[in-house]
């Protein structure tokens, strides 16, 4: 086998091994989107749950709800605060 026969069969190994590893890639962003898909559904079913007990004036559960709002406000500040930091970085 000649060299520039090396060169092209080299060549099409490294294009099927890219096309390989472009495939591969997209079916891992696929599970991964799948499951962020799955997280979100759990999600949606605690809030459910979070609502009904809510109502029914669950003590146990009300404190994890305010523990969950003071954790959310404290959120908001730390955001205030970047968005602060980057409007003062684009003076």
């Amino acid at each position: 086998m000649s060299f520039k026969d090396e060169l092209i069969k080299f060549g099409k190994t490294v294009v099927k091994k890219g096309t390989e590893l472009g495939q591969i890639a997209k079916l891992k962003l696929d599970i991964s989107g799948l499951n962020e898909k799955i997280k979100n559904k759990k999600i949606e079913i605690a809030d459910v749950v979070i609502e009904k007990e809510i109502s029914s004036n669950n003590k146990e559960i009300k404190s994890i709800i305010d523990e969950i709002n003071d954790l959310k406000s404290r959120i908001k500040v730390i955001e205030t605060q970047i968005k602060d930091i980057e409007t003062n970085n684009q003076n």
